[in-house]
């Protein structure tokens, strides 16, 4: 099926007979997208955390394909964020968006965690969230995810509304 923004790319097929190259891949894609060219949000560029590296690929590569279990330091595969690798860039890149059918269903909210403000990207249509943390002269990616079950985009929504709600 064909999203309706013309601006979020298409879902990446993935070779799961061939996970070494598909992950070559998917690196290749973060490469390009945050080590190559950095995007910009509010005039500061968004850069990516390196260390600690695993295989030679940057840890922030893992926030974007591989879920955390609780108490657990190895990262697992996620299939739903490696097929969304392209989508962080472009969401930064387009959060703007005004299309009708298209970009008012992004939400966009601060909140306080350990210290740090983060910005939260909703796109809520696609239950797809992106996270990035201020610092005085650039943003730090932290994760971009898409929710598996709705009452967890339920509960995004719920601080999204508080957010606003803070504000008025």
């Amino acid at each position: 099926m064909k999203n309706k923004c013309q601006w979020l790319p298409e879902l990446v097929e993935l070779d799961l007979n061939n996970w070494e190259n598909t992950s070559d891949f998917l690196y290749r894609i973060f490469l390009e997208d945050f080590i190559k060219s950095r995007p910009i949000y509010n005039d500061k560029g968004v850069y990516v955390r390196r260390h600690p590296e695993y295989n030679g690929k940057h840890d922030a590569y893992f926030h974007l394909t591989c879920k955390m279990e609780e108490g657990c330091s190895d990262r697992t595969p996620d299939l739903e964020r490696c097929k969304r690798i392209k989508w962080p860039r472009k969401l930064i890149e387009n959060h703007m968006c005004s299309r009708p059918n298209c970009c008012n269903d992004i939400k966009i909210w601060k909140e306080r965690y350990r210290g740090k403000i983060r910005i939260n990207f909703l796109k809520v249509k696609a239950r797809y969230i992106l996270i990035i943390e201020e610092h005085d002269d650039y943003y730090l990616l932290v994760t971009a995810f898409h929710f598996e079950f709705q009452h967890r985009m339920i509960k995004k929504l719920k601080e999204y509304d508080a957010s606003t709600n803070k504000l008025r």
